[in-house]
């Protein structure tokens, strides 16, 4: 499952959008997780927790193009695309490592183009992937996928952005190693636990409030190392 953001301020120009990727999704046998923000201040509070994100270009307050700028800026690398309604502008996306962008109002064929290069975009995100052990046997695991880890006696619990939960026999340490050799943006929080910065959606003392309603504690002891991660993580966003 792929979590896709749009930021779009308005309600129909989102909806519209959203029958999009609905009937893109049904055509290509896909299976998305749809998501709407009514403003660039909600996706930088927020975070990089999406795998696409679709952004109107003229958001009120802070426009799609420097909130773009804010997110590469930070090391987000969040693929995206722009909407808006006059197509030359959207060209100046290329400054910012856009995809490309989805005229307002376009076919459902001229959608269809741009999102299969979308498409392609997450499919190479997901050639970083995990091998767990799971009691039904190897489990092929996108790290986008993973929200967070924790050991639970001898195994541990995986909880998965689409909401699934796994569990696996294998100590925290192998994973991490796992996790580090990926160069993927996961933390230790506590001694029994591993939280994927890209699905933090707000920090509240010492609990991160994760993106699929889970709240994961940091420990006393890794409080300060952890702040600092993540605040290097969001670009200050923390």
């Amino acid at each position: 499952m792929h979590h896709i953001l749009i930021v779009e301020d308005s309600a129909d120009e989102a909806r519209a959008l959203g029958e999009h990727l609905r009937h893109y999704a049904h055509d290509h046998g896909l299976e998305f997780k749809v998501e709407r923000l009514s403003s660039a201040a909600e996706l930088l509070e927020g975070g990089p927790r999406a795998d696409l994100v679709f952004m109107d270009i003229n958001l009120p307050g802070t426009n799609g193009m420097e909130a773009a700028r804010l997110m590469r800026a930070r090391g987000w690398k969040t693929p995206l695309v722009f909407v808006t309604n006059l197509a030359q502008y959207a060209m100046r996306g290329y400054q910012v490592d856009a995809l490309g962008f989805v005229v307002k109002s376009s076919s459902y064929g001229d959608f269809s183009l741009c999102m299969n290069r979308a498409v392609r975009a997450l499919s190479r995100n997901e050639q970083h992937t995990l091998s767990i052990p799971t009691q039904d046997g190897p489990r092929m695991l996108a790290i986008s996928e993973l929200v967070s880890a924790s050991a639970q006696g001898r195994d541990l619990v995986f909880r998965l952005s689409s909401g699934e939960t796994l569990s696996a026999h294998m100590p925290l340490a192998d994973l991490e190693r796992q996790l580090s050799a990926n160069e993927a943006p996961v933390l230790r929080i506590s001694p029994s636990c591993l939280a994927n910065m890209s699905h933090i959606h707000r920090l509240s003392g010492s609990d991160l409030l994760m993106d699929d309603g889970s709240v994961l504690r940091i420990s006393h002891g890794r409080k300060a190392a952890a702040l600092s991660s993540i605040a290097s993580y969001l670009g200050g966003g923390a």
